[in-house]
């Protein structure tokens, strides 16, 4: 559905499963899209957000029968499209993508195809992989994080994806070594519930090669935990949403410090400024600055907050 949104020249906006009905209709009323795609299981929520915000919307769902064939279904009066595909440019939007950052509500982050194709192939030459991979998707593909690399990037390689309903504790290790997973991403919860695992358990991940955490903060303790249990290392990085969304990642060969973010992706530029912008000197204190072909068009709807955050070309 998302490619073929991305297809028509259209513009996606996900939204969590985990939204309530509330939070649903704020976004969609904010977004005013045309049409939504909706799973058979989150329709009530989702038609109970729409009635909250008194926002009307064609709903198409999204199901399997019982022979485990996907189905789409939509209301009997909107026809299948006959229009030509539109022509895409790099510079069009491609997703917005709701992020609640640290302040105030939800903003909504517009990536365009540039943005996001750039930032994975940074991350194609600061990782050593290839069509031969086999990645795990397990990462929401609502969350920035999970589209670009647990999903665009292997398909810009040509690799392949094991796509899981998220990290369930009785399908993950048997995916992994039924498909032969090599790259493995997720979030430090999970990495801090695979170190304490069974040894048993354990010998399910010997296919991965490497580990990559991101998302949020991985504790050293995690990481100096998990590094006795499993043969490959665990890589952190860093990113947000309003750069497509990495920036930076411990390097699988080369210098790895527990506890940092590693180095910048190549065709990114990082550089940390004080209080009244000017550049700090090495092993100084301030905010981090970010700029590249990742870094987003700007925020929906919300020129002030875009001016707020990026200034000549730094996020």
């Amino acid at each position: 559905s998302y490619l073929a949104v991305f297809k028509l020249g259209a513009v996606a906006v996900p939204l969590s499963t985990s939204f309530t009905p509330a939070e649903i209709g704020a976004l969609l009323k904010h977004s005013q899209p045309s049409a939504g795609i909706v799973l058979d299981g989150l329709l009530s929520t989702v038609e109970a957000g729409l009635a909250q915000a008194e926002f009307k919307l064609t709903l198409i769902t999204v199901g399997w029968d019982a022979g485990g064939n996907m189905r789409y279904s939509a209301p009997e009066n909107v026809a299948p499209s006959s229009s030509a595909l539109a022509e895409v440019l790099s510079a069009d939007p491609a997703v917005i993508l709701y992020t609640s950052g640290t302040t105030g509500s939800p903003k909504g982050v517009v990536l365009s195809h540039r943005n996001i194709i750039s930032n994975a192939i940074s991350c194609s030459a600061a990782l050593p992989v290839s069509q031969d991979d086999v990645f795990i998707t397990l990462i929401p593909m609502y969350h920035s994080f999970g589209f670009t690399v647990c999903t665009m990037l292997p398909l810009l390689l040509g690799a392949t994806c094991v796509v899981l309903p998220g990290p369930k504790k009785d399908l993950m290790p048997s995916a992994v070594k039924r498909f032969g997973v090599t790259v493995f991403v997720g979030i430090p919860a999970l990495f801090g519930i695979m170190a304490r695992a069974e040894q048993s358990t354990v010998s399910s991940f010997d296919t991965v090669r490497f580990f990559v955490s991101g998302a949020a903060p991985l504790p050293v303790r995690t990481i100096e935990t998990f590094s006795t249990k499993y043969r490959a290392p665990l890589l952190e990085g860093y990113g947000l949403t309003e750069a497509s969304p990495v920036v930076s990642l411990n390097p699988l060969d080369g210098v790895r410090k527990n506890g940092s973010v590693g180095l910048p992706l190549p065709g990114v530029s990082v550089k940390v400024v004080g209080e009244e912008g000017e550049e700090m000197p090495s092993g100084g204190i301030g905010e981090l600055l970010v700029k590249g072909r990742n870094v987003m068009s700007g925020y929906f709807r919300d020129e002030v907050a875009t001016k707020e955050r990026i200034a000549d070309g730094w996020l």
